[in-house]
């Protein structure tokens, strides 16, 4: 989302989320993955960081800056990429039969389709995207960047105040945000293997309490579901086959393809154990949304996917999962 010291290479990824931080440090070698060799956590007291899109995120500064200081000395840390909670964010997924190729402009239209097609207003946020390829045969390439290929953006805005606080209490504790992202955005690029290997996939993140549902076909966003924490049903899974039942409706799988179609939903955080699930959240679920077998969805822990990634065999928090999209994507 934002590029502070773009010659600089953060050793560290930062999550701050409504519950904690949690700092990772990462090693890198030339054509190799990241190597994760530290993890550190602190946790929040209610009320300290309250993530919001319009309101002042964080409520007890000093608090803030002292964990985040006994955090950075733990570690000996320095430059860092810094995970914004998704919830400090307004978020939207948009398609374009035209994609602008010059940044201005393609920051003007997306400002334009927030205003026009979500009823948001930002002008003064801080825009971030990732733009997908038009959903194509399989096995086709797709162009992006060209301006006359249809292309799909995720897009993010957080209103620069909201940022600059963040900014500011990581300098004060003594670390130097290299690049400021958020979480759900990261997340998408540690994942985008996983989510554009089968020909429909889904990421749901619960993020500070709150759901977000996301929809990919062939690795291109498609749909987005968002609730808050008010609208949320105690019962997740009872949530999530919701969401997986509405996305059917307006994006039907028996009108597409005779055969049965399976698809896989990545879970950030536990996955919801409903009446006929067997407990735990380590287990593979296999849900039918619509009642019949003619779509399957078998329902992951993303985390798990880590150590795949890494190369190294760990068992990470919510947001230690962030903090190293963070780095990893940085």
């Amino acid at each position: 989302m934002l590029s502070l010291f773009p010659v600089h290479a953060p050793r560290f990824g930062l999550s701050l989320r409504h519950d904690g931080m949690t700092l990772v440090k990462g090693r890198r070698w030339w054509g190799r993955p990241l190597v994760m060799t530290q993890v550190e956590e602190r946790a929040l007291s209610p009320g300290i960081l309250v993530p919001s899109p319009t309101e002042v995120n964080i409520t007890e500064r000093s608090q803030v800056v002292q964990e985040l200081r006994s955090l950075a000395r733990s570690l000996r840390a320095s430059t860092v990429a810094v995970s914004l909670p998704v919830s400090c964010a307004q978020l939207a997924v948009f398609s374009f039969d035209e994609w602008p190729t010059g940044e201005e402009e393609r920051r003007a239209v997306l400002q334009w389709r927030f205003q026009h097609d979500e009823g948001i207003a930002v002008e003064e946020s801080v825009l971030g995207y990732r733009v997908y390829g038009a959903r194509v045969a399989r096995g086709t390439e797709a162009k992006p960047d060209h301006p006359s290929v249809s292309v799909s953006v995720l897009a993010a805005a957080v209103r620069k105040p909201i940022v600059d606080q963040y900014r500011a209490v990581c300098e004060e504790a003594g670390l130097l945000p290299v690049s400021i992202g958020v979480s759900t955005l990261q997340l998408c690029d540690l994942y985008r293997p996983l989510l554009s290997a089968e020909a429909e996939t889904f990421l749901v993140d619960w993020a500070d309490a709150g759901f977000l549902f996301m929809a990919f076909r062939d690795g291109v966003p498609v749909f987005l579901r968002r609730r808050v924490k008010q609208a949320l049903s105690t019962d997740r899974r009872a949530a999530v086959l919701a969401s997986l039942q509405y996305f059917d409706d307006r994006f039907p799988h028996r009108a597409e393809l005779a055969a049965p179609q399976r698809s896989s939903l990545y879970m950030v955080g536990a996955v919801p154990v409903g009446e006929g699930d067997p407990a735990g959240s380590s287990e593979v679920l296999a849900w039918m949304p619509t009642g019949d077998q003619t779509w399957t969805v078998s329902t992951r822990p993303a985390e798990q996917q880590v150590a795949a990634m890494t190369k190294r065999d760990v068992s990470l928090s919510v947001g230690g999962l962030c903090a190293l999209a963070s780095l990893v994507t940085a």
